[in-house]
């Protein structure tokens, strides 16, 4: 344990503590307490995001060049994230008088960390940019309209891209394709990312 975690394992805890059906006890309390920012896939949506995106970032690196490996991550990464679009848009706020608060995450937080840096990154894989297109999509489905917004312009991002760096016709149809599988057929999933059929 290093010095700052000591240092605040010894301040006094306080907790917010909702009506439920039965009293927290104080021993289940003490079980769960986090100190500073720290997070981790045990504990915490962002640290198991944050785990899966490092695994894809190695993947994309000179010495491993392994893009199916990333996909592979995006599709826990969707799985995640249609868990937790859901959650975020039944959450409740701690009320003004909460003894205790701390810092929360948007539902645009999450898209952030799960998909921007995949996405800047594995921007020359075509198979990685069509499974992110699939993910938009599929994420999409559980969101409420006013969790769209962060999505649809990531989607805008990447056409936006595609226009800009690839210069071939059948490149720019192809990337432009969203596909859960990312090169699992030339045609794709067929969707546009926004519920639209593509025309192949």
């Amino acid at each position: 344990m290093n010095r700052a975690r000591r240092a605040s394992s010894s301040r006094p805890a306080r907790f917010v503590v909702r009506p439920g059906t039965r009293p927290p006890k104080r021993r289940e309390l003490t079980r769960h307490p986090l100190f500073d920012t720290t997070y981790s896939a045990a504990t915490d949506p962002a640290g198991a995001l944050g785990a899966f995106v490092d695994i894809a970032l190695k993947a994309f690196s000179a010495s491993i060049n392994d893009p199916v490996r990333a996909v592979q991550c995006l599709d826990h990464i969707e799985d995640l994230l249609v868990r937790i679009a859901p959650r975020l848009g039944t959450q409740q706020s701690a009320g003004a008088s909460a003894a205790f608060r701390h810092r929360t995450r948007s539902w645009a937080d999450y898209v952030c960390l799960a998909t921007d840096e995949i996405r800047h990154f594995g921007s020359s894989s075509m198979q990685v940019q069509r499974r992110l297109r699939a993910l938009d999509t599929t994420v999409a489905e559980v969101c409420a309209p006013e969790q769209l917004g962060p999505l649809r312009s990531r989607l805008e991002t990447m056409d936006t891209d595609v226009a800009a760096d690839r210069s071939r016709d059948l490149d720019r149809r192809l990337a432009r394709l969203p596909d859960s599988q990312g090169l699992g057929t030339a045609a794709g999933d067929a969707q546009d990312g926004r519920g639209r059929r593509v025309e192949t």
